[in-house]
């Protein structure tokens, strides 16, 4: 009489395979051991008192990858070299360390949340949006925006600057020249557009011209595009200088991103396509 032997449904095969490779999974995590470390360490618990070459060929892994898991698991206190003649034999360590390994790896964590957390929040702030706009009235205010331009990274700032009533005030030339200095120094280009045909104070007209030495580059600013507006961009910034018939001055800072991007390209557009001073 022949006895058949039925095997399982294809579908429950799967599933079992299911289930191990999974378990396998979870305890590489859990257990911060690699799936050959594992499998290793088991084949040990089945096998104790053989050597590394011998459990190679029980689980069919390559000598390499078996020595490097055996010395691994020798180091966490996990295997217990055990010599027989001159043979180095490993047997496995109380199971139960693995039940302490997952603890200390679960107090590890716990420890890392807060690291974790702040790390988290520093990405999510560095990705998000940043938008601040400024207003503000005065000389004070434009002395202030002009200086905050000395911090510019990209080593390049694009003005559009009329000649404003304050240039009557020589105190501020002044402050304006000792600026180019600092700017120079720090070795930021400027492109900017003149103001073609307007009398400026003799010490500005001075540096009002395109010069390695100024670091600078002037262009003429195309007809009809000239108003009581100046304009300065630089990194995220766009400052806005506005001086209305009364003389009164408004300073707006916008700091963002995009729009100082968007600037930037109208700005070069337009200079692209500007003569040389």
């Amino acid at each position: 009489m022949q006895l058949s032997v039925q095997k399982p449904p294809t579908t429950e095969l799967y599933k079992f395979t299911l289930v191990v490779v999974n378990t396998t999974t979870q305890l590489t995590g859990a257990l911060d051991l690699t799936p050959n470390e594992i499998k290793v360490y088991q084949g040990f618990i089945k096998n104790p008192g053989i050597s590394a070459a011998k459990m190679s060929g029980l689980l069919h892994m390559d000598k390499s990858s078996t020595y490097r898991s055996v010395g691994n698991l020798v180091a966490y206190g996990l295997l217990l070299p055990s010599p027989i003649g001159d043979i180095m034999a490993y047997r496995p360590a109380d199971p139960e360390m693995l039940r302490d390994r997952f603890t200390a790896k679960l107090h590890e964590l716990e420890n890392a949340r807060d690291s974790v957390g702040t790390f988290v929040s520093a990405m999510i702030s560095a990705t998000k949006r940043k938008t601040q706009v400024r207003v503000e009235e005065g000389l004070q205010a434009v002395q202030k925006s002009l200086s905050e331009s000395l911090e510019c990274t990209e080593k390049l700032i694009r003005e559009r600057y009329r000649y404003h009533s304050f240039f009557k005030n020589r105190s501020h030339v002044k402050f304006v020249l000792s600026l180019m200095e600092e700017r120079v120094k720090r070795g930021i280009w400027i492109h900017q557009y003149a103001d073609e045909g307007i009398a400026l104070d003799p010490d500005i007209k001075k540096i009002e011209k395109s010069t390695n030495r100024y670091l600078k580059e002037i262009r003429i600013l195309p007809p009809g595009m000239d108003d009581m507006n100046s304009i300065r961009i630089w990194d995220d910034t766009t400052n806005i200088t506005s001086e209305d018939e009364r003389g009164e001055i408004v300073v707006i800072t916008i700091t963002d991103r995009y729009v100082a991007t968007f600037m930037k390209k109208m700005f070069d557009y337009i200079w692209n396509q500007s003569e040389k001073a």
